[in-house]
């Protein structure tokens, strides 16, 4: 929706499971977790620790990418 201003992780899991990527459920959080910039104050609102914003989505795409092409040359 270009209307909607973050991605959950669960939104993140069903886009790679109809991309068909074959990256492992296992790899997705990390992938996803290490995406997300830093928050200064996550205790006044700890839902925005689920809320991953359009340009960690970017960072979030390339490390789904470097997860698919590992160990390939």
């Amino acid at each position: 929706n270009p209307n909607k201003k973050y991605v959950t992780l669960e939104e993140c899991r069903k886009l790679l499971k109809k991309a068909d990527l074959n990256v492992s459920d296992s790899r997705v959080a990390p992938c996803y977790a290490e995406s997300m910039m830093s928050r200064i104050d996550t205790m006044s609102d700890m839902s925005v620790l689920q809320q991953m914003k359009y340009i960690e989505f970017l960072v979030f795409i390339c490390r789904v990418s470097h997860e698919v092409y590992i160990g390939t040359k």
